[in-house]
């Protein structure tokens, strides 16, 4: 989607939409908050009153009567704005609508932005299926060894890696990819390898004579290093998911007994442990530094 004419979704029978802009899916806010039996006056002053704390974006977009500017969310930010609405608070007829939003809403979305830019960049000859078939672990450990094999030659730890692999797929994680996707990234990142190990090699200067069991122990630990950082990574990723949908879970049940929106906030923050899980990919990632440099110590002559 490279205009900002708005692609349709249907959505439990009701249209939404999706726009790119500046790299990223987008979507209006109006038919959301309407579809879930809201009123769309006051929601527009929540979004509009903390402009940052939402990502509002104000699109430009045709209509029967002619450009109007529309008022959307980046679908990164989408699942937090539906689960500030408390179900418990609205009118009962409504209740059974706004979960439905809240648990599968930015999944479709998301989901029919990644296939409509892949069919754009013509990676598909056929529409892939709304829901298709998620690759398991074990199907996408050829991947992950891969990666590991990338990590262990370039100047790259495993959190960059994985996100360049993403994007490049145009999924949110590893795990959102179906086998067919896994095929596709571990061609892209065999294209990676191959390049390295093509790469005309240079002489390395003389350097001072080390001992065939310090070179040996070096080499050791650096492996050990690597093996135990790509652990790490691959661990710290299935521990946010799953602390991610969780909270996603528990959100309904904090206005009961959080009334300040901040203190909910702070709360599904820590089980969702995004600041713990960013610091195990940091500290992992210092560690392939780590490797590198035991592995080009081992090498010296």
């Amino acid at each position: 989607m490279t205009s900002l004419t708005p692609s349709p979704v249907s959505f439990h029978g009701n249209t939404l939409y999706v726009i790119e802009h500046e790299g990223e899916p987008v979507t209006p806010m109006r038919p959301i908050v309407e579809g879930m039996g809201l009123n769309w006056a006051t929601q527009y002053r929540k979004l509009t009153a903390n402009r940052d704390r939402w990502g509002v974006v104000i699109m430009t977009t045709p209509s029967a009567s002619g450009d109007q500017d529309t008022l959307c969310l980046p679908v990164r930010k989408l699942p937090a704005y539906l689960f500030s609405v408390s179900a418990n608070k609205v009118k009962q007829a409504s209740r059974a609508t706004i979960i439905i939003y809240q648990q599968e809403c930015d999944d479709v979305l998301w989901r029919h932005w990644c296939e409509r830019r892949a069919l754009i960049e013509g990676k598909h000859a056929q529409p892939v299926a709304i829901s298709p078939t998620l690759a398991t672990k074990a199907e996408r450990k050829p991947l992950v060894d891969l990666v590991r094999m990338w990590v262990s030659m370039a100047p790259i730890g495993y959190g960059p890696a994985f996100r360049q692999v993403n994007t490049a797929m145009g999924v949110a994680s590893v795990e959102d990819m179906t086998v067919e996707t896994v095929q596709r990234a571990i061609a892209w990142v065999q294209e990676r390898v191959d390049a390295i190990q093509n790469a005309p090699k240079a002489l390395p200067p003389a350097e001072p004579d080390l001992p065939a069991d310090l070179r040996r122990r070096l080499s050791v630990h650096a492996h050990e290093c690597l093996a135990f950082a790509s652990e790490v990574h691959m661990r710290s990723l299935e521990l946010g998911v799953a602390g991610w949908r969780l909270a996603q879970l528990l959100y309904p049940h904090l206005s009961e007994r959080f009334t300040d929106q901040l203190a909910r906030e702070r709360v599904l923050d820590s089980i969702s442990a995004n600041r713990g899980t960013a610091a195990i990919d940091m500290g992992a990632d210092a560690l392939c530094h780590t490797a590198r440099l035991m592995e080009g110590l081992a090498g010296m002559r």
